[in-house]
């Protein structure tokens, strides 16, 4: 007997014999899993086979569509399923790529899901069963009025809760679809009569504008060109102090500042989305005196998203917006279902079986069965390219290469889950030894109550460069955060610990305690597991933790409640761990020895002899620099210096450089001459980039003469440097030397906008559009003649071609370079040369993920069942001490 898993079979004919099932006239729908059962004398036996379908067969006009159920915002949502199996009968549900609804029940054939959010539409699986035949129905349900639209007529807004923590700094994120050119879509104040401190942001002739004031004149921000009626526009606003910006799709920053020494920002009164009640009641200088007339679906302030009905203090003439048309409108082909939703669209497409894409036009499904080996896929919108959560031991784009993990290394949203840790409990120690690749943002270990991110939580972090340990045992969130600064590439010991009286936050020698009230002495109550490094896309973190993106390092160790788990057989769940860098380098850089124990790396090439005694060249002996990678010896192995293109130890990854470009203080690009060819004696030239660093020394541009190791050179030369943490900008024309530096450190990690004009003998530099020094060079001569190529970051040799003024090349990123008339240089175009460049925002690809080491099993057993954490407990491992 024949069966398909995923569908029940369609309408073409299907023919079964006792060792054969055919279908003729196929088409894409009949794509899918087909299950063969076959009863024998020696019991009853199942095959599952996967038929793919190539081709595009567009379904037919009368072909039967999904059922689908409606329901709006706050509504329960019924589903039945409805089978015409002879009983008895058995029932299950599942969603399609993610888990049933929390507050979800069923009862035999129907599913029930109270109080439905925008969350919960998508399509609902029914597998119904008698034993003899099995089928998948499916139900799509669809939620709308949960986009609001603002009417005016003759007034449309929304009171949310004042925007909090946004006395130094604020993030906000907006998606809005205008239907007029003129109204205010935000106001938050300080006073109800309209004075005080204030933000806004709406549009003024349909150019979108941002004001803000600290209590001594406004900033005004606006944008190049008026957004486009009818169309969705992806707006961010952030807010530093006296500093703002301003991005509009994409495009940005556009920034100002306001005046005045004050830097707070405080505000009182609700923040309202759409307008105001009363436009008399509002700050004179908030620039807006009619409402916003339009659609929007999206007001998320830094990583909270308040928008929602449940969360606002009053709806005021907001109706919903209709973002999918029905008939001839409908964006979704082939019987797919429009579902309104927060993007740049308005809408996704709820695709049948057999389709997927944006609008449901491609054939077949990109995440078909085995489509990622042993892990899982998901489809990455808006391209439907595929996205593979591989489990530990796996890695590659599909899985596909094995890779042997001893020290566990995160990027990217890895993850490893482990269980839940025990709730209830007014005792909380977690431990870990972590190196962390940089000092961004990112999740270290997280557990809640929900996964919906609401209820009790604890996480610790690294947030703005420093540790942060936090919990909520239902009265509030708790944050403690270190005083110690992240040092990237360093093992250090974290411990966050709470007990009934304290909690604790302990890194390497640095500690910060906080006194508790009764109230936060309560237990946590968690239910989800504790993930380490990330978190599974499908559990949404807690408002409160203001972190989305994962852990970038190394975790070599982890202790729950003083127990040290095994960190890969303790593991429920993984996504795309990889084997850490630095552990291959040197795998006693993590301490992992205990009680006095000495650890001895295991023996590596550069080394011969009886003892080991006699130093061999390693790149003579094995020439490790793939790919035109320059071999450099070290007095412990070697050094690569990787080609445009190539990165990693042995430059075997690849890397894809456009308009960026990442530098560690041991690289440099290099760029033809004729980008600043001085031929005009006193022409104006202009350098402009965008860049970050957190390092306090180093060369980003320099244009001076060709290598020579003599001194018969000529002196010109123009530098732009860090130096001390500030930019200094150096030249000589040949009858004296110019030299300005801008006392404003740039070493905060901090994107910053720096222009540099020379105009003859005068250079002027200005940072951020607001800190500006200029310089004049003796002599009377106004011509610079360099006549070497220009060099971004560094150079081939910083002591020979500076003449020893930069020993330091940069370390950082160079988000953009502007060269005269030049436009955003590409730099994996135009480069003539580079060496260890890579890019800031695309990874490096491997392309074979092999083994360093043999596997060790030491034959450990899980750890003894009186523990009441259920985890594998390492008996060879202690408990982390620092």
């Amino acid at each position: 007997m024949a069966s398909k898993r995923r569908n029940m079979f369609h309408k073409n004919k299907t023919q079964e014999t006792t060792e054969k099932g055919r279908i003729s006239d196929v088409t894409t729908a009949n794509a899918g899993i087909y299950r063969c059962s076959a009863r024998t004398t020696s019991g009853y036996l199942e095959d599952d086979y996967i038929l793919n379908v190539q081709g595009y067969t567009p379904l037919a006009d009368d072909s039967e569509a999904i059922e689908t159920k409606r329901a709006s915002v706050g509504q329960t949502a019924i589903l039945n399923c409805n089978t015409d199996l002879e009983r008895p009968v058995s029932y299950s549900w599942s969603k399609r790529d993610a888990p049933l609804p929390e507050h979800s029940s069923s009862y035999f054939e129907t599913l029930t899901i109270p109080n439905v959010t925008l969350a919960d539409a998508g399509m609902y699986i029914c597998t119904a069963s008698n034993g003899e035949v099995r089928m998948d129905i499916p139900t799509i349900l669809t939620v709308t009025g949960s986009i609001p639209f603002f009417a005016q007529a003759p007034k449309s807004y929304i009171a949310l809760p004042q925007l909090l923590n946004a006395y130094l700094v604020f993030n906000i994120e907006l998606i809005i679809k205008p239907e007029h050119r003129d109204g205010l879509i935000l106001y938050n104040g300080q006073q109800s009569d309209g004075a005080g401190d204030f933000v806004s942001f709406g549009l003024r002739d349909g150019v979108p504008e941002f004001r803000f004031d600290v209590g001594s004149g406004p900033a005004i921000i606006s944008s190049d060109e008026p957004l486009q009626m009818g169309v969705w526009h992806h707006i961010k606003l952030k807010r530093d102090r006296r500093d703002g910006y301003m991005w509009v799709n994409e495009v940005g920053p556009y920034t100002g500042s306001s005046s005045g020494r004050y830097q707070g920002l405080d505000l009182n009164q609700p923040l309202y989305v759409g307008s105001v009640p009363d436009f008399s009641k509002i700050h004179t200088l908030a620039g807006f005196d009619t409402g916003f007339v339009g659609c929007v679906s999206k007001v998320k302030v830094d990583e909270e998203d308040d928008f929602s009905q449940r969360k606002s203090l009053e709806w005021v003439g907001v109706t919903t917006c209709e973002t999918c048309p029905e008939g001839a409108g409908n964006p979704c082909s082939n019987n797919g279902v429009c579902q309104e939703a927060v993007n740049t669209a308005g809408y996704v497409c709820i695709c049948p079986r057999g389709f997927s894409g944006v609008n449901c036009t491609q054939a077949g499904e990109p995440c078909f069965p085995g489509a990622c080996g042993s892990g899982h896929c998901n489809m990455s919108p808006p391209s439907s390219s595929v996205h593979c959560e591989c489990p530990l031991g796996k890695a590659g784009p599909r899985c596909e290469h094995d890779v042997h993990i001893t020290t566990p290394m995160f990027t990217n949203n890895a993850y490893i889950a482990y269980p839940t840790p025990r709730s209830g409990d007014d005792r909380m120690m977690l431990t870990m030894k972590v190196n962390a690749a940089d000092d961004s943002d990112g999740l270290l270990l997280y557990s809640s109550q929900t996964t919906a991110g609401q209820g009790d939580f604890v996480s610790l972090a690294i947030k703005d460069r420093r540790f942060e340990f936090k919990f909520d045992p239902g009265t509030g969130p708790i944050t403690l955060t270190s005083n110690r600064e992240v040092i990237p590439g360093e093992w250090v010991t974290v411990i966050a610990d709470r007990d009934a009286r304290m909690a604790t936050l302990s890194v390497g020698s640095d500690v910060v305690q906080m006194t508790l009230t009764p109230s936060q002495r309560q237990g946590l109550n968690l239910r989800t597991p504790l993930y380490m490094g990330g978190h599974d896309r499908s559990v949404s973190l807690n408002s409160a933790v203001r972190i989305d993106k994962g852990f970038e390092g190394c975790i070599s160790q982890i202790d729950v409640y003083g127990m040290s788990l095994d960190l890969l057989r303790s593991a429920v769940n993984a996504s795309n761990v990889g084997e850490c860098q630095s552990s291959h380098s040197d795998p006693c850089l993590s301490a992992p020895c205990h009680n006095g124990g000495s650890c001895v790396p295991p023996k590596r090439p550069g080394h011969s002899g009886t003892n080991c005694e006699i130093e061999t060249d390693q790149c003579e002996e094995i020439a490790p620099c793939e790919n035109g990678g320059t071999c450099i010896p070290q007095s412990r192995g070697y050094l690569c210096h990787c080609p445009l293109g190539f990165a990693g130890e042995d430059c075997e990854q690849t890397v894809e450089i456009s308009y960026d470009v990442s530098l560690s203080g041991n690289g440099y690009v290099e760029l033809d001459k004729e980008l600043l060819p001085h031929t005009e004696v006193d022409a104006l030239e202009t350098i402009e980039m965008d860049f970050t660093s957190s390092s306090p020394d180093g060369l980003l541009f320099w244009h001076g003469q060709p290598l020579r190791h003599d001194s018969s050179r000529e002196p010109d030369y123009f530098a732009i440097a860090i130096v001390d943490g500030e930019v200094e900008v150096s030249y000589e024309l040949g009858s004296g030397p110019g030299h300005v530096r801008v006392p404003h450190r740039i070493d905060d990690g901090k994107r910053h906008h720096l222009k540099v004009t020379r105009e003859g003998s005068d250079a002027t530099v200005t940072i951020d559009s607001t800190h500006q020094e200029s310089a004049h060079s003796s002599g009377v001569l106004t011509q610079l003649n360099a006549k070497g190529n220009i060099y971004i970051g560094g150079t081939p040799n910083n002591d020979i071609m500076t003449d020893g003024r930069y020993q330091h090349s940069f370390t950082g990123c160079i988000h953009r370079l502007r060269i005269q008339d030049s436009g955003d240089i590409e730099f994996g175009n135009l480069a003539l040369s580079s060496t260890n460049a890579l890019s800031c925002t695309n990874k490096p690809r491997s392309n074979d993920i092999t083994d360093n080491y043999e596997d060790d099993d030491d034959g450990d057993e899980n750890g003894d069942e009186e523990y009441t954490y259920e985890g594998n407990i390492d008996p060879g491992r202690q408990p982390i001490v620092n």
